[in-house]
């Protein structure tokens, strides 16, 4: 008679007995299992078809410094990263927005445009992220680049209107 050394009491192995009734569980529920595993799909298959896609795209707006001038101003004594931030905030103004509603005829209003916009600047960079949501690719790109461009032509505007003023300052200076 051979002895068993891990089994001294001779009785079945309660290894396999459990093992088969595991397998007899889920086979008795086997049912319950691929009913609940039909409705989870097909809840999240009509889920999925109601909802409507919103599409996203990101524009990049590279801040640069300005120009070297002999003399100067304020804007040369102002770091790059607090200009970057500053326009961060003025990329969702509402005279920029509604320039964009305007140009592109939009039917919404500069709050909800907004909600729809998010900007970032990239860390250690000078580049802005501006992305926007929409439920039109087309569209989304569209307002995209209308905020970039209607951004940088306000930009270039306020410059001008900060120089021009600077000359006549200067040429009043010179007068006197």
């Amino acid at each position: 008679m051979i002895q068993n050394d891990q089994n001294p009491n001779n009785l079945p192995d309660d290894s396999t007995t459990n093992l088969m009734d595991y397998v007899y569980l889920l086979w008795h529920w086997a049912w319950l299992i691929l009913l609940a595993a039909v409705l989870a799909g097909g809840a999240a298959y009509f889920v999925s078809k109601s909802t409507t896609p919103v599409y996203q795209t990101t524009t990049l707006l590279l801040v640069s410094s300005p120009p070297a001038t002999s003399s100067i101003d304020s804007t040369s004594m102002i770091p790059i990263n607090t200009m970057t931030q500053t326009y961060s905030q003025m990329l969702t103004n509402t005279p920029v927005l509604d320039k964009v509603i305007k140009d592109l005829g939009l039917t919404v209003n500069a709050e909800t445009l907004n909600k729809a916009i998010t900007v970032q600047v990239i860390s250690g960079t000078r580049i802005i992220s501006v992305t926007v949501s929409d439920t039109s690719p087309a569209r989304a790109a569209d307002i995209a680049n209308a905020i970039v461009q209607v951004f940088s032509d306000r930009i270039r505007q306020l410059q001008s209107d900060r120089y021009a003023s600077t000359l006549a300052g200067l040429q009043k200076q010179v007068d006197d």
